[in-house]
């Protein structure tokens, strides 16, 4: 029984796993709109995905001086990553 419930909270521990973010990417031909990736397991919910991107929304925005975003596109993959396209206003 001890042994089933360790299986179960590692798996379950293990599919809210958020790894990594990647630096964001200017979009092409959209002025001061960038792409924001964050890598999670296949089966995080995208709330959880936003919460650990949010931070580093926040902190591109301070640090180019804009005043606010918006973010104008969401995209799930099903390889494990969530995208978010992120148009910033001076």
């Amino acid at each position: 029984m001890r042994v089933l419930l360790l299986v179960l909270a590692l798996a379950l521990g293990g599919c809210a796993a958020y790894t990594s973010t990647e630096p964001p990417k200017a979009e092409i031909g959209q002025p001061d709109t960038y792409r924001f990736k964050v890598h999670v397991s296949s089966v995080t919910p995208e709330d959880f995905a936003w919460e650990r991107l949010q931070p580093d929304i926040e902190e591109y925005r301070k640090a180019r001086g804009y005043g606010s975003y918006t973010v104008t596109n969401r995209f799930y993959s099903q390889w494990g990553y969530y995208e978010y396209s992120v148009r910033f206003v001076r």
